[in-house]
């Protein structure tokens, strides 16, 4: 009798751990949808801020070209697009960067 109440004690607390390991294993295998998200916007950030970058670069390219030839309309159309782009990309990353501090942790 006290040996069959023991086992049966036995195989609950086996039960529960079971349940518990495999809870704690999903809970860690996997992401949480926060955790994912955060994630999509960084990776958002990082693709926002190569493209200020590449702007910004270009920018500096042109304006050595007017340096050179003051008269080039081209050159200044494009510097002042590229200007214009850079701004929005900037406004996106700001953005971005509020989104990221107000998610919950």
């Amino acid at each position: 009798m006290m040996r069959t109440v023991l086992e049966i004690i036995g195989a609950i607390v086996a039960l529960v751990v079971v349940i518990i390991g495999g809870y704690m294993f999903i809970e860690n295998r996997y992401a949480l949808k926060n955790q994912l998200e955060k994630i999509e916007i960084r990776l958002e950030m990082k693709i926002v801020s190569d493209n200020i970058h590449q702007i910004q670069n270009r920018v500096w390219d042109l304006e050595d070209r007017l340096s050179e030839n003051p008269g080039d309309k081209t050159a200044k159309e494009e510097v002042r697009e590229l200007k214009e782009k850079k701004k929005n990309f900037e406004n996106e990353l700001n953005v971005l960067r509020q989104s990221i501090r107000t998610m919950k942790e």
